[in-house]
């Protein structure tokens, strides 16, 4: 029971609870989204993933996140704190819990998971994760690793049955097949075992059967989308591993995250598409409030 004495923050005033009630908010966020999968998080949160985004890596803390955990797990630094710890120790039984059923598996699985895989080949499983039908020269940029070396670790990973490749071509950029390579099935399962369980894995990474889908049938379009990143990747001054989101909803097709957190959406409008989707989409950029939206938005289309 709280003293009399004691302020309570109100729901509006989230924002102005104090430096230690925002930073154990801040933390218990972060935790929940390690362990619950940003997509997951962001749903119980009420809010976009780009949003939580912004307040995990950014520093915006606004309102709506901050008034969600305080509707749910209390208004006190002590209650929140509490909270993260309940969270803490239930990825932990988790964890347990894994490690003993691999444990007593007849074969420990070790060629499907990531047990018996170097950090080299994990960051790669990860990276081919991460941007799923992407070329070797395209994640080579993404993540800073030499095109060789990262060749040579994708053909591991191939032979293990974690990684799998498709020949496409499209004209506009080059007059020769690419071949994109994607995690299997195999690979998935590896991926959620080096990161925090299969369930999590699919919630943080573009990995699911709907997202291959979307994916393949938008191919052409995830290519163009991935040759622009890359080449914005090569103008880092820091030269140090970016990221790459999809999204399936919204106006923006792709969101790429530079070093110190500078971000450029991409918008890409292909030539089937009527102008009147161009036009309702930056509508919808320009509805967003500042904190929701990357420094820079970057419209591709195929004329004028």
């Amino acid at each position: 029971m709280r003293a009399t004495n004691q302020r309570v923050p109100k729901l509006n005033d989230a924002t102005q609870a104090g430096p230690d009630l925002e930073r154990a908010i801040r933390s218990y966020v972060r935790t929940y989204g390690v362990w619950h999968g940003r997509d997951r998080a962001a749903r119980d949160f009420g809010v976009s993933r780009h949003t939580l985004w912004r307040f995990m890596a950014r520093g915006h803390t606004g309102r709506v996140i901050p008034r969600a955990v305080m509707d749910s797990v209390g208004r006190s630094v002590e209650e929140v704190e509490a909270a993260r710890k309940t969270l803490i120790a239930e990825a932990r039984l988790w964890e347990a819990t894994e490690r003993r059923l691999a444990d007593n598996a007849p074969a420990k699985e070790s060629a499907s998971g990531s047990i018996g895989l170097s950090l080299g080949l994990e960051n790669t499983l990860l990276l081919a994760c991460a941007a799923p039908l992407a070329t070797v020269d395209e994640m080579s940029r993404f993540g800073r690793v030499p095109a060789s070396t990262l060749r040579d670790r994708l053909g591991k990973l191939t032979d293990r049955g974690l990684v799998d490749s498709v020949p496409h071509h499209l004209g506009s950029l080059g007059p020769h097949p690419k071949r994109r390579y994607f995690p299997t099935e195999r690979g998935i399962v590896a991926g959620g075992r080096i990161e925090h369980g299969t369930e999590c894995f699919l919630s943080e990474y573009p990995v699911s059967k709907q997202w291959f889908r979307l994916l393949v049938e938008r191919l052409d379009a995830v290519a163009v989308l991935y040759r622009v990143v890359s080449m914005i990747s090569d103008a880092d001054p820091h030269r140090k591993p970016v990221r790459v989101d999809h999204y399936r909803s919204g106006p923006y097709d792709m969101l790429l995250t530079l070093s110190g957190g500078r971000s450029i959406g991409l918008i890409r409008q292909g030539p089937t598409l009527p102008t009147a989707n161009l036009r309702y989409r930056l509508r919808s950029v320009e509805r967003l409030h500042s904190f929701e939206t990357p420094f820079v938005t970057l419209v591709l289309t195929h004329a004028d």
